[in-house]
């Protein structure tokens, strides 16, 4: 059957959708986060792609950085991916428009690196090495904590992702995935297992300059791309001064156009620590212990986020075990909506149109109600009026 939880309240967002805190009455101890994908997308996701990915991403869970989803959940035809609490800050909100210390940005492209490389040649339960690359690395999927740890997530939501007749202007190469960090070859429509080191390359030139990228950064033609990659180079050169012709080097590598010719993942994490040595400024720990408290208080101090329409319904999730050369998945048969005491619906299975049409019946209950505590609020006053002035 699964545990359920109950969504208490939304609590960001992703490129892949929205996340929310899931608890339990029975064990206040025990919470979940729960990341139900955007409902434009919701007809377009393989639910066997993203079981796939959860199952894979659970063989990697003994290394520390990978933040493993227990299961998965649907809510009103709406999949989701169901994770335990994720501890830090994304570091898309540690990057504000200024450099980081030279110090702390290769420590922390060298951790990722270290993730990558372990996912990439961890063995799976009576298999070989896993293979599996995260095919969307950006800033969103990277948390750091004040201590210096961080941990990575996100890995392969994008493969989850399938045409759909009805929305053909969706880009099943390009939708999760973020234009920014998309290395030149998932432009056209192909992946590589160094898709991640491009991505990587970008977030260490953006650490380093403090510049944010919102377009494409990469492109289809070899000159086009080479000529952007030029111009990021130079601009890291001009940031770290006379130290940073290594890192500078190191960025164009990452970079390549060609996917054979960007660094290994061990190398980029090895290189990076080498290149730590021509610098003076703070470590990676020393930063994230400023850095994250001015996020976490920042970020509380815009104050409690609107309720969301989700907000009160009950999820079950279904665990998903690691991936084996042998396992199945995944193989749960569909169970109907469910009806919850308190009012709120498990959209388990349940067809997009179907949960909308529910949706907006609740949402005219709701308009109903309230208009009708205003025609009594408004009555009682007036009648209160008229024995006043008698």
């Amino acid at each position: 059957m699964g545990r359920r939880y109950d969504i208490a309240k939304r609590i960001g967002n992703t490129g892949f959708g929205d996340v929310f805190l899931g608890t339990t009455e029975i064990d206040p101890a025990d919470v979940v986060h729960v990341e139900l994908v955007h409902r434009q997308y919701a007809r377009t996701i393989d639910l066997e792609a993203l079981r796939e990915a959860v199952a894979r991403t659970n063989a990697a869970s003994d290394h520390p950085g990978v933040v493993v989803p227990v299961g998965l959940t649907s809510v009103q035809g709406r999949a989701g991916i169901v994770t335990r609490p994720i501890e830090g800050i994304a570091l898309g909100s540690l990057m504000v428009g200024k450099p980081w210390p030279a110090r702390a940005a290769l420590e922390l492209v060298a951790s990722v690196a270290d993730v990558l490389d372990h996912t990439w040649d961890c063995a799976r339960l009576g298999a070989g090495p896993l293979r599996w690359a995260h095919g969307d690395m950006n800033p969103n999927h990277i948390r750091l904590q004040a201590s210096g740890a961080l941990m990575v997530t996100g890995f392969g939501y994008d493969t989850a992702l399938r045409p759909d007749d009805e929305q053909p202007d969706l880009d099943s190469t390009a939708v999760f995935a973020s234009l920014a960090y998309m290395a030149p070859e998932r432009l056209q429509g192909g992946f590589s297992q160094r898709v991640d080191l491009y991505s990587l390359g970008i977030i260490l030139y953006e650490l380093v300059t403090g510049a944010r990228l919102a377009a494409a950064t990469s492109a289809i033609d070899r000159d086009e791309h080479n000529k952007r990659v030029d111009g990021f180079v130079a601009a890291a050169q001009v940031a770290l001064r006379s130290d940073g012709e290594g890192v500078a080097q190191l960025i164009r590598e990452m970079l390549s156009h060609d996917p054979m010719a960007r660094p290994q993942r061990f190398d980029v994490a090895s290189r990076a620590r080498e290149l730590k040595a021509s610098f003076v400024d703070a470590e990676l720990a020393e930063f994230a212990e400023g850095a994250v408290s001015s996020a976490s208080v920042a970020i509380k101090a815009v104050g409690k986020r609107r309720d969301h329409m989700l907000v009160g319904l009950v999820v079950r999730v279904v665990e998903i075990g690691p991936a084996t050369e042998d396992s199945t998945l995944w193989a749960t048969p569909a169970r109907p909506r469910e009806r919850i005491a308190s009012g709120g619906i498990v959209g388990l299975d349940v067809p997009p149109e179907q949960a909308e049409a529910e949706r907006r019946r609740w949402m005219i209950a709701v308009a109903f109600a309230c208009l009708s505590v205003v025609v009594f609020v408004s009555a009682a006053c007036g009648l209160l009026a008229s024995v006043s002035r008698g």
